[in-house]
């Protein structure tokens, strides 16, 4: 069985506190009580400080060795030099120096001891922005404060230059150790460079040859020429295959086409036919010697075109195939070429490989020399890397009395030692306050907010008919309240008003429900609905108590047919309200409520009444009211406001769910007026303000109106309930 669930929001933190203010303010006064016993012998405490400036001044010759951690302490990176002066070497390092009675200072003749303390209290800060360190301590000597400051910051400057001065060395003896190795590389490569260069004498190294590149284009040129002047050939080449066996193709082609010789020719066969022409022009017959002579010298002009025809188609093959062994020929004089080339390149770049190693190597045997006699020159000097701006000054008023310590100290020990109580004891309370406790914890709406009703030692029972005798009270304009909220869930569930039965219960024992069921039906007679109030607990009745009423004929006799229903029912002094008192205690109020006549009671009651209001045991306890609540309309769950615990309010609820039962709602009972802000209602200030403006100004009025002769309020005449 799970809660539901609930948010906690800032106000409902803050309410928490002021809930149990009393609490935090007791917490306080106990911290502040035992703080101020326990400060009384203590002195008061002083406070030091001095800055160092950290400069960033580092040898030239740190700078080139170590770039990282140069750049580190130019950009002002303290982390180093913070850590470093609150390391325990330093602090041991001062404690060395201290005279003894200074060092008691430190709560300690124990040099060990006394460098751990220093090492624990020694403040070190950063002041932001600059480049400037705070050291500082706190205590009860103003004098040895100051002085074990100003020594702390002399001794991190000696400790600092050591440092600086040891790094130096040990980047001088570095180079030192490295030198002799760079100078016999550099030794090497020169010998290197001067053996390279008399191996290759023919290689002018200074000024190389640029004979064989020459030749190297020539060839590329001239390959490219003749591969653009191949694809013409081959084309014409491929013609001439083409047009070998077809005369009529071989005269298309370009060397037919272009050849002078065969244009003459043309030439002297169009005269030779217009000779011939003449002749038969003539009259001279075939045969005749000039025909004949003409006709032969026709034919061995078209033989010799066709020869010539034939050897220019000839020519063009043999063409493209010369132009082909041409370019292989050159292609390969190309490669020769290249050969002496890469050859010749390979002998000058392994001298430029040698030579340019010899470089670097001199280069870096240049810088090695110069930093090296940079470090040896650093070695000689002294550096203010760290250095003291301001020493540290005996301060002459104390940071914090004793007293104001305490004050302070005790003030929030305690507020936070109280509010911790605060929400422990909350946390222990797990008990129904609020409108929200009720949705989200049980998940029921809620019918209304009732306060607590202070009763009457000698008639406790009076308080059950407030609702009647104090008609302007807060706690009946809060049933009222409740009536509407009520009226909405029965119109919700039906679709209309009444009538309808409701069992008023509870999940545990002493939580109002008597009370709420006697108050809830006056309210709603007071409306002018006929209400029947019945006293349905068969086994500690109460009703008759709070009517004033004897309970000889009740219930019990209705269900065992000894009396008829109008037998039962008594009349009150309140208007429209009628009452079943219990009757004789049986020994089996289960089975009797459980019976056929109960239905029929029930019958019978919402047919004669608008409302019927059956007070019934707790659900805890026994199982009258859940039998009761599957038989009537609706059942409402009293819970009392900070006694009924969240668990048991929501077994209840579980309870009227499993049986079908349908549940209008809970009233939320006896919260106590003062605690009203926490539960998150405000009926007190509301109802005063109420009583005010409504009431007393009407009660005014109402004398005035007497004063001049207006019409009368009768003597204990409220006003018309609503």
């Amino acid at each position: 069985m799970a809660l539901r669930g609930f948010e906690m929001h800032v106000r409902d933190y803050l309410r928490i506190v002021l809930k149990h203010l009393w609490v935090v303010i007791l917490s306080i006064l106990v911290v502040a009580f035992t703080v101020w016993m326990s400060s009384q012998n203590q002195p008061d405490r002083y406070q030091t400080a001095g800055r160092m400036e950290i400069r960033g001044v580092l040898p030239q010759s740190v700078e080139i060795s170590e770039p990282g951690l140069a750049r580190l302490e130019r950009a002002k990176e303290f982390r180093t030099h913070l850590e470093l002066m609150k390391s325990p070497v330093l602090a041991e390092r001062v404690v060395a120096k201290l005279d003894p009675d200074t060092m008691l200072e430190l709560e300690t003749s124990n040099p060990a001891m006394a460098a751990g303390t220093l090492a624990a209290i020694l403040e070190v800060h950063e002041v932001g922005g600059t480049s400037l360190v705070s050291l500082g301590l706190s205590g009860s000597n103003p004098e040895k404060l100051t002085k074990i400051v100003n020594a702390t910051m002399e001794e991190y400057c000696t400790w600092s230059e050591e440092r600086l001065q040891g790094r130096v060395g040990k980047i001088r003896l570095a180079l030192e150790a490295e030198l002799p190795a760079k100078e016999d590389a550099a030794k090497e490569a020169r010998l290197a460079v001067q053996k390279y260069r008399n191996e290759h004498q023919e290689i002018r190294f200074e000024d190389p040859d640029t004979t064989i590149r020459t030749v190297i284009d020539y060839y590329e040129q001239e390959i490219a020429r003749s591969e653009v002047a191949l694809i013409e050939a081959k084309s014409q080449n491929e013609n001439a295959m083409a047009a070998k066996d077809d005369p009529a193709k071989r005269r298309t082609l370009k060397a037919v086409r272009e050849s002078r010789e065969l244009e003459i020719m043309k030439e002297e066969e169009i005269t030779l036919v217009r000779e011939l022409s003449r002749l038969k022009e003539r009259g001279l017959q075939e045969g005749h010697r000039d025909v004949v002579a003409a006709e032969g010298a026709l034919a061995d002009n078209r033989s010799r075109q066709e020869a010539l025809v034939a050897e220019l188609v000839q020519g063009v093959s043999e063409e493209y195939a010369d132009l082909k062994k041409k370019i292989e020929e050159m292609r390969s004089h190309l490669e020769v070429e290249k050969g002496k080339w890469r050859e010749y390149n390979g002998k000058l770049n392994g001298f430029r490989k040698l030579n340019d190693d010899l470089a670097v190597l001199e280069t870096e045997l240049a810088k090695h020399q110069a930093l090296l006699d940079q470090a040896t020159k650093d070695s000689r000097v002294q550096h203010e890397a760290v250095k003291v701006i301001l020493p540290a000054r005996v301060p002459t008023v104390p940071i914090l009395t004793t007293l104001g310590m305490s004050f302070v100290f005790s003030i929030i020990l305690g507020l936070a030692l109280g509010i911790g109580l605060a929400f422990f004891f909350e946390y222990l309370d797990d008990t129904l306050k609020t409108r929200e406790d009720v949705e989200k914890y049980i998940g029921a709406p809620l019918l209304g907010f009732v306060p607590y009703i202070r009763g009457d030692k000698d008639r406790p029972e009076a308080k059950d008919t407030i609702t009647h005798r104090e008609l302007k009270s807060t706690t009946a304009e809060a049933y009222r309240g409740v009536r509407t909220g009520l009226l909405s869930a029965i119109s919700r569930k039906n679709g209309k008003g009444g009538p309808a039965a409701m069992v008023v219960t509870s999940a545990g024992p002493m939580e109002g429900k008597t009370t709420n069921a006697v108050n809830l039906s006056i309210t709603l007679a007071h409306s002018g609905s006929r209400v029947l109030l019945v006293d349905a607990d068969l086994r500690r009745p109460r009703i008759h108590k709070s009517l004033s009423i004897d309970h000889d004929v009740g219930l019990t006799n209705f269900l065992v047919g000894a009396n008829p229903f109008e037998e039962v029912v008594r009349p009150t002094s309140i208007k429209n309200l009628d009452v079943v008192t219990c009757g004789p205690l049986p020994p089996n109020p289960y089975e009797l409520l459980g019976s056929p006549a109960m239905l029929d009671f029930l019958l019978r009651a919402k047919k004669d009444y608008d409302f019927a209001v059956l007070d019934t045991p707790p659900m805890g306890a026994v199982s009258d009211a859940l039998l009761l609540g599957s038989q009537v309309d609706g059942v409402i769950q009293i819970v009392s406001a900070a006694k009924t615990r969240r668990k048991i309010a929501l077994l209840g609820r579980d309870q009227i769910d499993k049986i079908g039962a349908h549940l209008f709602g809970v009233i939320l009972n006896s919260a106590a007026p003062n605690k009203a802000k926490y539960y998150g209602y405000y009926y007190p200030e509301y109802y005063k303000y109420y009583r005010r403006y409504y009431v007393e100004e009407g009660e005014k009025a109402g004398s005035v109106s007497e004063k001049t002769g207006s019409r009368k309020v009768e003597a204990g005449q409220g006003p018309s309930p609503s």
